[in-house]
């Protein structure tokens, strides 16, 4: 499987490093955990970004898993007329 990484992912990425090395100038406590959980956040977002990119989850194109309308189903409750 080839790993492409999209510009979002790498934007994502860059901003994580970014939080997390402004996180190690400051001491323990909130401010420093703050930028710790946002990188974290940006981390977790970039990889949902991967899965939502990702052409091996998609469904095949060939139209063997699209939903045809049946004239015969009422649009209103999907049952047979």
């Amino acid at each position: 499987m080839t790993k492409i990484q999209s510009t979002h992912q790498a934007e994502l990425r860059a901003q994580a490093t970014h939080l997390r090395q402004e996180a190690d100038t400051l001491p323990r406590g909130p401010a420093r955990n703050s930028l710790l959980r946002q990188a974290e956040e940006l981390e977790r977002g970039a990889i949902l970004e991967g899965w939502i990119s990702c052409s091996e989850l998609r469904p095949p194109r060939d139209g063997r898993n699209e939903t045809h309308h049946n004239s015969k189903l009422d649009d209103r409750t999907g049952r047979g007329a």
